[in-house]
């Protein structure tokens, strides 16, 4: 319950519906995004070791899709039942599930869009690194 000052009742009753929430919703969010990107990195790194025959960016995409698709999957798995079963217990598992994969599709097609940028801003940062530097 969030400290009120001297609101009337139905005042006080609407700040703590509309913003109590928010604590446990941000922690649900942190700790989604630091599991889910460690899982992202975590694969990266792995699929990247096990073919080290494959250089200048051959497999990027494989692995930055993948990698993404594994820590999105984790993201959503964990932040949207704590968001919206746990914490604020306003759906149903179905529910949650159809949630789930939306946003786990959502993501990987946003990812799929961008990888043609992405390949091109990692052959520079390659190419810059690889240059001698004075």
């Amino acid at each position: 319950v969030l400290p009120v000052q001297s609101f009337s009742k139905p005042t006080a009753d609407a700040f703590n519906q509309i913003l109590g929430g928010v604590s446990a919703s941000t922690f649900a969010s942190f700790t989604a995004f630091v599991v889910g990107d460690l899982v992202n990195d975590k694969v990266f790194k792995r699929l990247k070791a096990k073919h080290p025959g494959i250089t200048n960016q051959k497999g990027f995409g494989l692995r930055a899709i993948l990698s993404s698709f594994l820590g999105d999957l984790c993201d959503s798995c964990i932040y949207l039942p704590l968001a919206f079963m746990v914490f604020n217990p306003i759906m149903k598992m179905k529910d949650v599930l159809v949630m789930i994969m939306l946003q786990v599709t959502l993501k990987i097609c946003y990812e799929l869009v961008i990888l043609p940028l992405n390949l091109v801003i990692v052959k520079k940062v390659a190419k810059y690194e690889s240059s001698p530097q004075s």
